[in-house]
């Protein structure tokens, strides 16, 4: 994470109050980047990539694999119709017993306002579909 130790510290401190898992929070590099005393964006770009080479080459000298990585889930927003990471999204609404995931605040309202209207046109388009 690109950020002082105090500024990580506080967003840490927020994260753990909102439940974040300490586990996760600690597998964060901050602040990111080795300390070759970097001053420009294109020198803590460096340090960072850097530290990412060192990493990689400590578990390539380990004998560790990386674990395999899952495919993102993704969940189209039903307003806009774009697609939306469900890991870590940050606007999200219930309709009977259903997480909608949404891009934006903006789309999250226009689907409260009238879900009926956004489910209804699922509906048609999942029936058109299947035929």
């Amino acid at each position: 994470m690109i950020a002082s130790p105090k500024r990580f510290a506080q967003l840490r401190d927020a994260l753990l109050a909102r439940g974040v898992a300490r586990e996760a929070l600690e597998s964060i590099a901050a602040p990111a980047g080795l300390d070759i005393g970097a001053r420009t964006p294109e020198e803590v770009a460096l340090s960072i990539m850097a530290q990412i080479v060192e990493r990689r080459r400590r578990v390539a000298a380990q004998g560790e694999a990386a674990p395999p990585r899952e495919p993102a889930r993704e969940a189209v927003d039903p307003v806009c119709g774009m697609s939306v990471t469900i890991a870590g999204a940050r606007h999200a609404a219930q309709v009977r017993d259903t997480t909608y995931y949404f891009c934006c605040a903006g789309c999250r309202t226009k689907f409260l306002a009238d879900s009926v209207r956004y489910l209804s046109a699922k509906l048609e388009v999942d029936g058109r579909n299947q035929r």
